[in-house]
């Protein structure tokens, strides 16, 4: 990774150990921590960002892994943790809800009586299922340009630094990359980028905490009535989600492509192209 693995640890209050041998990246393991220890904490996608990553460098490291680089790094880990940790929630919600109509059984058996009308079933997993697709391709390109861009270029220029300030200058080029050049030409562009893509992110809580309060309130004792306030609420939420998702996303291929259009040879041709494979979305001409 972009961290020495032996070095890294989470510290969120108490420390949370990381094992580096684990065959995992260290942004999945702590977000299945999160996912099974604390959810219902995360009510919005930038609270993961308490988490930092802290490492102590010997000399004469320190000089290059100073705080300023560590927080770079730490505003590179925290994109891609809570990449992981949204597209983890989307996963675990297909197992536990929507596999075999499990969700849809369960709320019909409570609103039954009541003739209530349930959730669209077919277009919520869709919307899951759209959401998904996003958050995947967007979290492959994101490593490719790290570590099939960034890191390469690194090591190139590590192997023809000349002393100790060669060392420093190409370890300073490699911020900027992690930073924001490896992704886009300026670092306005990227975090109206990345604004946007966490957007999406808090989307994803919102839709997995309505989708489980309805699994929750399957397993308590509430009323007929209750539970088809309940179902009603839920739907509202998720139309809510349906809508801001897909504005969010009009308005981050329309950033995209602007950009694009400017500069024809960047990565971001690219991202366009994972994300809207085929007009998965919609058709855009650049």
């Amino acid at each position: 990774g972009l961290v020495p693995e032996d070095a890294v640890s989470v510290m969120v209050g108490k420390k949370l150990e990381v094992p580096p041998a684990a065959g995992l990246s260290q942004e999945l393991v702590v977000a299945q921590q999160l996912s099974a220890v604390h959810f219902g904490v995360v009510y919005k996608i930038r609270e993961l960002e308490r988490f930092q990553l802290q490492y102590t460098a010997p000399w004469p490291l320190h000089m290059i892994i100073t705080p300023e680089a560590s927080t770079v790094y730490n505003t590179a880990f925290h994109l891609q943790l809570q990449l992981q940790y949204a597209r983890h929630e989307l996963l675990q919600l297909h197992t536990q809800c929507f596999t075999a109509g499990c969700l849809e059984r369960k709320v019909r058996q409570n609103v039954l009586k009541l003739n209530v009308k349930g959730l669209r079933w077919p277009k919520v997993e869709h919307l899951r299922h759209d959401i998904l697709h996003f958050l995947s391709s967007f979290e492959g390109w994101l490593r490719d340009r790290l570590h099939c861009t960034a890191v390469p270029k690194l090591r190139k220029a590590l192997g023809s630094a000349r002393g100790f300030q060669g060392v420093l200058e190409a370890h300073a080029r490699f911020l900027e990359d992690v930073a924001y050049r490896a992704m886009a030409e300026s670092p306005q562009l990227w975090r109206s980028i990345v604004g946007r893509v966490k957007e999406v992110l808090d989307l994803v809580v919102q839709f997995s905490r309505s989708c489980r309060s309805l699994l929750e309130a399957d397993e308590l004792p509430m009323a007929v009535r209750s539970t088809a306030a309940l179902v009603a609420r839920c739907n509202s939420e998720l139309a809510t989600v349906d809508q801001r998702f897909h504005s969010c996303l009009d308005g981050l291929l329309t950033i995209l492509t602007s950009a694009v259009r400017l500069e024809p040879d960047s990565g971001l041709a690219e991202l366009i192209v994972r994300v809207d494979f085929n007009g998965f979305y919609r058709t855009v001409d650049f």
